[in-house]
């Protein structure tokens, strides 16, 4: 919330895609890798940049906390902390950001802040508090998930000038899964045509593969 909601995936979030194929199973490797070893280095470094005390302070209170708690019960029992805390805990880390890679997969290249997806008429969102409207959740973060809903038909015309692509039926998983796979046919076939802004899946499907290319940016 202190960070990825401001720096909006630009190339001062610790999280952003910006700088790798998001087509590519090697891109994503790399995108996971480089946040688990330097994920919290890099918020930390974001909060201090912008003077944000509070935060960098609780980040590595927090961080430095569990990993100390970690060793401490590893000599306690190793197995039990490694299955009930250690793993979990990478586990959740990596899923979290195989959410954000999808989530933030197609960058407009010329706009680049926008650069999220809204999913759609999708099991997940009533689960999980309509996440899957993430491009409206960008716009507007502090909106109640019960709204959100509402406030994609509302900006329906902005998601049409922007070109920001909805899915129906899909969520996260399929579209990460059909990424790495590269089947952009399967994509385009979930992709909703609002007010026929694509002439045809063709045109779609073009859109779709110049938005995973990587950014080369200075940050």
């Amino acid at each position: 919330m202190g960070m990825h909601h401001v720096a909006n995936n630009m190339m001062d979030d610790a999280s952003s895609t910006l700088p790798y194929q998001r087509d590519s199973l090697r891109g994503f490797l790399a995108y996971v890798g480089r946040f688990l070893i330097l994920g919290v280095r890099d918020t930390f470094m974001y909060f201090f940049r912008n003077k944000r005390k509070k935060f960098y302070m609780r980040l590595l209170a927090g961080e430095m906390s569990f990993y100390f708690f970690c060793v401490g019960m590893s000599f306690v029992n190793f197995k039990a902390t490694l299955f009930i805390f250690i793993i979990p805990f990478v586990f959740a880390r990596v899923v979290m950001m195989l959410g954000n890679w999808t989530q933030h997969a197609f960058v407009n290249p010329i706009d680049l802040e926008d650069n999220s997806i809204n999913c759609i008429n999708t099991k997940y969102n009533r689960i999980c508090w309509n996440d899957g409207y993430h491009a409206v959740h960008h716009n507007r973060p502090a909106l109640h998930y019960t709204d959100i809903p509402g406030e994609f038909l509302k900006s329906k015309e902005f998601f049409v000038k922007q070109r920001t692509l909805t899915f129906d039926g899909i969520h996260y998983l399929h579209i990460f899964a059909w990424l790495m796979m590269k089947r952009y046919d399967k994509l385009v076939k979930n992709v909703v045509n609002i007010d026929n802004m694509f002439a045809n899946d063709e045109e779609a499907i073009a859109l779709m593969k110049e938005r995973t290319k990587k950014m080369k940016l200075i940050a």
